[in-house]
């Protein structure tokens, strides 16, 4: 989904920036600082590089964040460590929103671990385009 432009990019420890949903034209847009430095480069700042890119969900069915887990969630930008497919998912509140899922709709399921909190999609189309 990240395309080929930057050959390295990974949604692994992305920052999410900001997010809104537009029920006019049924779309989710979040936006994100993703790494997409080499990891086997000997330069630390060529590893470390960033790029920003906004997610899009088109025919949103939903779009759900838990409130953060705990009560010193850290502050500043949200910290992504896991992200997958909704049915992969094994907790209560992923399994129900799997089971609402419209048919040719698709879900996704987001971890933050700075809030120790999962945000999820559900939508018939998701595209990426880079800032």
């Amino acid at each position: 989904i990240l395309g080929k432009q930057e050959a390295h990019a990974t949604f692994r420890d992305a920052r999410l920036v900001g997010g809104s949903v537009d029920y006019r034209s049924n779309e989710a847009i979040t936006t994100w600082e993703l790494c997409v430095g080499d990891p086997d480069d000997s330069m630390r700042a060529a590893r470390e590089r960033r790029r920003t890119g906004r997610l899009i969900l088109s025919g949103v069915a939903f779009w759900v964040i838990d409130p953060p887990g705990a009560l010193d969630a850290r502050p500043g930008l949200p910290w992504l460590t896991g992200t997958g497919p909704l049915s992969e998912l094994s907790t209560e509140v992923g399994k129900k929103l799997a089971r609402l899922l419209p048919t040719g709709a698709s879900g996704w399921y987001f971890f933050f671990a700075s809030w120790n909190a999962h945000m999820y999609g559900g939508a018939r189309r998701l595209t990426f385009e880079w800032v």
